[in-house]
């Protein structure tokens, strides 16, 4: 396997506080490692992973890039002048013999331009791991190591792939003012097995907090030689028991310093410390390299002669050689290797626990096997027997949850939670990590509020933890919190979700939007705006959730927002073609026909069989009084084979009493009667009150006045207050002769205020009435 090292150290300003630190605590350790990988694994990776994504705008690429080395809660690199070994320009730069090394900020620009974009994550670390905390000239440093694979492009040279690289960078590590780590990358280069990888000299002590302190007062320069030395031991002696061997040989030293008298009967232990250490740490590397036969073969030859060797060093021989098998075991493809190599790991480990029952890393390796091969009761069993070792290892507890939860016991899987939320003075993101685990066992439990409690717990002490932020919001969408659960969604995609989980993401946008359609179809259109909205903040890149917001507003009568709904719709680069013709019909009740017009002319261009939009379009020339183009339009709609398909009586007699009122307005009375008879036929038994008074002008500017006294009285019988009826009435009973009778008709039509002076001085059928006196007078007097 590959790996690559990570080095974590100080800003600049705290080197001298850093030098004179030769001691820290094992709580300080544990934030530190824990801190630097992820740094590597969670923060840089998920940088990489989203500037690679294809929905990410290059503009936000750019601030995302500023950010990483802005001072502030999101900066990754120390400045953007740090190097970083040129991995991604070209895929023959595999190791630092032939790669360029160049500024971060050319390195991140490099990267946006040459790394081909997916939709899925692309960019890998694994193999992530930390060495202990050292001492640096000035300050300390950890290393940290991972492997990093490509899976995209290169797009520089498409047909070459990129190889999995083994990498290192280096981090400073700065205690702030508020007491808590912070690190900050400050090279990144190819890793180099002449690195420090095996260098054990420069280990900072671990010292544990509670034991720095003694009856005789603070460990200083005024405590007891003797107490400093014990102190020494015996967390020499605790380091050993974990297998901690680098921490152990400081602790020794520090210890012979302090009393080289007293020390004395240590120096062969340390020398044989030392000596194990070094072979050990040889085959670790052929291990993490993934050479496990070559390190099976050796750990073999070591144990060949057990009596020779310290119980200690039997156990962690036999302990290198089980991991070797367990790992075969995890990657061989045949089961029957499978289980072969299993049952030897099993073997091993339990030799290794036979000659050390202290040896904490068999007891959990044990473990974390068994739970592999679902043996789940003998994976507790382990845990259980560590916990007992030492109940400070926060992952063990996280173990036996998980354990618990794959199980169904999800009530067991909180309380094994328990201890670990308990332990004061934890990392905070790693407490925040523990919480968010807390709430996904609550949100299984289908118990929405305590997950949304333990949820917001994590973020208290993580303001990055996307993933915390991620899991409230689909519990505040089981809680219908719809308005909170889309702040908490963006905010995970703010916060460096990686691009595989943004998938996720626009999931939950999904279902926030099909609450908002189900609204939609039960006409509680606030509510429909409500959910539609929120999911437009989660995902704002899908057209259709423009246009549902668009219907939303278009079923509530507001037509401008519809409007502005529908064009965000036809804007995105995916349009929604549907949405030219409901703003169409949107700008149409505005008044907006010119504009409806051009959306409807381009919803035909996209199909040419939308009848609907075709008889838009007839109505919207219509409005305009273009009754040519009106005509033209609606009669070209009825030829649609799509119309007639549909067989739609409602659509067809609109536009067969459309093309009839057009006609009417061009004076083509025989074509507009004929077009109202058409339409009539759809309506046998009750014709609309409209349609009676166009008919009756229509026969009455035919001449044919008592067909036009007919239906005019039939309009008039349904409206007898509507002025233009009593208009009609008038001039039909005055074209029939009754010039009295048909005076006082007028004057209730002009009380009516309805009707304009130069409408009725340009009626050419009243002819010689025009110059009558007393019809003068009446249009004096209302008009």
């Amino acid at each position: 396997m590959y790996k690559v090292i990570l080095s974590v150290i100080v800003f600049t300003g705290l080197v001298q506080i850093c030098r004179a630190q030769d001691t820290i605590t094992v709580n300080d350790a544990k934030i530190i490692k824990a801190r630097s990988e992820i740094t590597v694994e969670r923060y840089f990776n998920n940088l990489l992973n989203t500037i690679s994504y294809t929905g990410a705008e290059n503009t936000d690429i750019k601030e995302l890039i500023s950010q990483s080395f802005e001072d502030s809660d999101k900066q990754l690199f120390l400045n953007n002048q740090i190097a970083i070994a040129d991995d991604v320009s070209d895929p023959e730069y595999t190791g630092s013999s032939n790669s360029p090394e160049v500024p971060v900020i050319r390195y991140l620009n490099a990267f946006n331009t040459f790394y081909g974009k997916s939709d899925a994550n692309s960019v890998y670390f694994s193999d992530v791991r930390s060495s202990r905390v050292k001492r640096g000239r000035k300050n300390m440093y950890i290393n940290v190591y991972f492997t990093s694979v490509f899976k995209n492009i290169c797009l520089s040279k498409p047909s070459t792939p990129y190889k999995p690289t083994r990498r290192v960078a280096e981090i400073f590590v700065k205690k702030g003012a508020n007491n808590k780590w912070r690190l900050v990358i400050e090279r990144i280069g190819f890793f180099n097995p002449a690195d420090t990888l095996n260098d054990f000299s420069d280990d900072v002590v671990i010292a544990d907090a509670i034991r720095q302190t003694g009856s005789s007062g603070p460990m200083g320069e005024t405590a007891d030689q003797t107490v400093k030395f014990n102190q020494y031991i015996g967390q020499a002696h605790a380091e050993e028991k974990k297998r901690n061997y680098q921490a152990a040989i400081g602790l020794y030293s520090r210890a012979i310093e302090i009393a080289p008298g007293k020390g004395a009967m240590y120096e062969a232990h340390l020398k044989e410390l030392n000596t194990n250490f070094r072979i050990l740490a040889d085959l670790d590397e052929k291990y993490r390299a993934g050479n496990y036969k070559a390190a099976v073969k050796e750990y073999s030859e070591l144990l060949k002669k057990p009596r020779l060797n310290a119980d200690y060093a039997n156990s962690d021989f036999y302990l290198g050689r089980a991991k070797c098998f367990d790992k075969m075991g995890q990657l061989t493809k045949s089961y029957n290797e499978q289980v072969r190599n299993y049952h030897d790991a099993l073997d091993d480990y339990g030799k290794s626990y036979e000659y050390d029952n202290d040896n904490l890393e068999t007891i959990r390796c044990r473990a974390d096997l068994y739970g592999r091969m679902d043996r789940s009761a003998e994976a507790l069993t382990e845990y259980r027997i560590y916990l007992a070792k030492d109940p400070t290892d926060m992952s063990v507890y996280a173990a036996m949850s998980d354990l618990h939860m794959v199980s169904g016991n999800l009530d067991q899987a909180i309380k094994d939670s328990d201890p670990a939320l308990a332990q004061e003075g934890l990392d905070p993101v790693f407490k925040s990590k523990l919480n968010t685990g807390r709430g996904v066992l609550y949100a299984q439990r289908n118990d929405y509020p305590n997950a949304e409690e333990y949820f917001t717990r994590a973020i208290a002490l993580d303001s990055n933890n996307a993933l915390a932020y991620y899991n409230r919001g689909m519990a505040r969408i089981k809680m219908n919190r719809i308005p909170g659960a889309a702040d908490d969604l963006v905010s995970a995609s703010r916060k460096g979700l990686g691009s595989t989980d943004i998938g996720k993401i626009d999931s939950a946008a999904q279902i926030i939007f099909e609450r908002g359609v189900y609204a939609l179809s039960l006409g509680n259109y606030d509510s429909a705006l409500l959910f539609t909205d929120a999911a437009i903040r989660v995902n704002p890149n899908k057209s259709y959730y423009y246009y549902t917001r668009g219907e939303c507003y278009f079923s509530k009568n507001d037509f401008k927002e519809a409007i502005k709904a529908y064009s965000l719709a036809i804007g995105l680069p995916t349009n929604y073609p549907g949405a030219y013709y409901k703003r169409g019909l949107a700008n149409l009740q505005l008044g907006k026909a010119t504009e409806a017009i051009t959306d409807f002319t381009k919803t035909i261009q996209y199909n040419p069989q939308f009848y609907l939009a075709q008889k838009g379009m007839g109505d919207a020339y219509f409005v305009l009084n273009d009754y040519k183009n009106c005509v033209k339009s609606l009669e070209a709609c009825l030829e649609m084979s799509s119309l007639r398909e549909a067989k739609s009586v409602k659509t067809t007699s609109e536009i067969y009493n459309t093309i009839g009122r057009a006609y009417f307005g061009m004076k083509n009375y025989p074509r507009a009667l004929e077009n109202y008879r058409k339409f009539l036929a759809f309506h046998p038994k009750e014709i609309p009150s409209s349609t009676n008074y166009e008919i009756g002008n229509i026969y009455m500017n035919m001449g044919k006045y008592d067909s036009a006294n007919s239906y005019l009285t039939r309009s008039y019988q349904t409206d007898p207050s509507d002025g233009y009826t009593l208009y009609s009435m008038a001039s039909c009973i005055y074209l029939r002769g009754n010039t009295d009778e048909s005076l006082k008709w007028f004057e209730r039509s002009f009380k009516t205020n309805a009707l304009k002076r130069s409408f009725v001085d340009h009626d050419a059928l009243l002819g010689s009435l025009q110059e009558d006196k007393r019809f003068k007078d009446l249009k004096k007097k209302y008009l």
